[in-house]
């Protein structure tokens, strides 16, 4: 059988070259899309359970698994009976997933006994109302921000920046007490 005119074949060694060319491109698209997803997911992380731990166990516990922590205390109520020292509520609880570096607020017998409120949105508020609204619920508000070089005094003050997220996120429960993290961006820059 005689080969029309025209009609041109690649080598073997050519086309055997571009098959392992398609494949490791293949390779590397597959690899590139396994980090991003390893790395996505790397934030979350599954809440430890410390209840019935002693506080420093607990305290260790989470600091080693990537979150805050902070105990609540209220200067009123009745006493948690159990061993001194112990945890007897946690929240958000064991067992949910939450961002790495998330606070978990512990309540600890010898202590007194701390209820739970809802936390408010303050998201699109700015900063000193945001702090206003937590104190106002029993909570306490942190911030995080970095100013722009060129930013002046008055437009990374408090008053003038806006909080654009928050955690835990607003209907959540949270003991009294409990740390809100907000982030938040300069505003607008005051008239004046």
């Amino acid at each position: 059988m005689e080969t029309p005119p025209n009609v041109a074949f690649a080598p073997r060694s050519q086309s055997r070259w571009l098959i392992a060319a398609i494949t490791a491109e293949f390779l590397v698209i597959v690899a590139l899309g396994v980090a991003l997803l390893v790395q996505g997911n790397h934030s979350n992380v599954l809440v430890p359970n410390v209840v019935g731990s002693t506080q420093a166990t607990a305290q260790h516990i989470l600091s080693g698994s990537g979150f805050q922590y902070s105990v609540a205390v209220r200067p009123f109520g009745p006493e948690v009976s159990g061993a001194r020292g112990t945890v007897v509520a946690q929240f958000p609880p064991g067992g949910t997933i939450e961002s790495s570096g998330s606070p978990v607020t512990l309540d600890v017998s010898g202590r007194t006994t701390v209820p739970s409120v809802v936390v408010p949105s303050v998201v699109g508020e700015s900063v000193s109302l945001a702090f206003t609204q937590l104190k106002t619920s029993g909570l306490e508000g942190g911030t995080s921000m970095v100013c722009p070089r060129a930013a002046t005094r008055n437009t990374c003050s408090d008053q003038n920046r806006i909080v654009i997220a928050q955690h835990p996120r607003a209907g959540k429960e949270a003991l009294v007490g409990s740390l809100v993290n907000l982030v938040s961006r300069p505003g607008p820059t005051p008239l004046g």
